[in-house]
């Protein structure tokens, strides 16, 4: 990784024990701070499977299935288009609802609280379960329905019209207490967050050809448009996740890794150079 960027960091765990960690480069480069394998920094889509782990591991407490119905669990306030109510758990889950992404409103993000109800609202142009295409925005409706599986479809609508305009930030807050309760809860997980935490300064990403081009790695604001991104964690502690989930410890069972290690998505790579158009890269959900 010499050489090819600004910063990286890597763990090596057997069972829920670091047998190897180490790093090079930097975190941030106007203040030299190094980077390590204990350096926070947003692990992106690798959040996909923090959501996807705990949306598993709940399913048996709330007698929900992967090939469950998620109708049934929108906000009762949200109204469904064509097929919305064909669509279960593992069509979200391997990217294969067929689900269009909304932009528009005052948080035009198509993650965003009211554009995913949006989406929900235009509902499914294709048949069911459609052909894999990569969608954030179904990791973005999976954030929603873990508040509606532990609280109810009606809390939602509850905490909508009991606070005008912050059910965006409620329901990812609830998203994220759920997630370290559950499958982020060992101790040396502690804090960890979907907006920056640790210590300080927080991580750069850079432009490695041009590193005057860089930007903050998280931002507060990404709260009201986790799911699918955000998460905030260092190779360590995403190591340690892994291993914790593996290995079936705390909420999750063994049972959810099994089940997240055999459900594999068809062909829904993101269309880019790192992931040539008809390359058979298969998403798994644990990655």
């Amino acid at each position: 990784m010499d050489g090819k960027t600004v910063g990286w960091a890597f763990a090596v765990y057997k069972g829920t024990t670091l047998k190897l960690s180490t790093s090079g480069g930097m975190s941030v480069l106007n203040s030299q701070t190094k980077m390590t394998p204990q350096t926070r920094m947003g692990v992106m889509s690798m959040s996909k499977t923090v959501t996807a782990a705990v949306v598993v591991a709940l399913m048996p407490w709330m007698s929900i299935k992967p090939d469950s119905l998620i109708a049934p669990l929108l906000p009762s306030n949200w109204k469904t288009g064509p097929r919305v109510d064909q669509l279960t758990f593992r069509m979200l889950l391997t990217h294969t609802s067929g689900l269009q992404p909304v932009s528009g409103g005052q948080d035009t993000s198509s993650l965003a609280y009211d554009n995913l109800r949006r989406m929900i609202a235009n509902g499914v142009p294709v048949s069911v379960p459609a052909p894999g295409q990569y969608l954030n925005e179904g990791y973005g409706l999976l954030r929603v329905l873990l508040s509606t599986m532990w609280y109810s479809p009606t809390t939602v609508v509850y905490w909508y019209n009991q606070y005008p305009g912050e059910i965006g930030k409620i329901v990812g807050q609830r998203y994220v207490n759920l997630c370290q309760s559950t499958v982020l809860a060992d101790p040396s997980l502690h804090a960890l967050s979907v907006v920056p935490t640790g210590p300080k300064p927080y991580t750069e990403i850079y432009d490695f050809q041009n590193t005057a081009q860089h930007q903050p790695s998280g931002d507060p604001n990404d709260i009201l448009h986790t799911g699918p991104d955000h998460w905030y964690m260092s190779a360590e502690e995403y190591g340690r996740f892994i291993a914790e989930l593996r290995l079936g410890t705390y909420l999750a069972g063994p049972m959810c890794w099994n089940t997240m290690s055999q459900t594999r998505a068809p062909n829904a790579a993101p269309s880019s150079p790192a992931y040539p158009a008809g390359d058979k890269f298969e998403i798994i959900n644990i990655t």
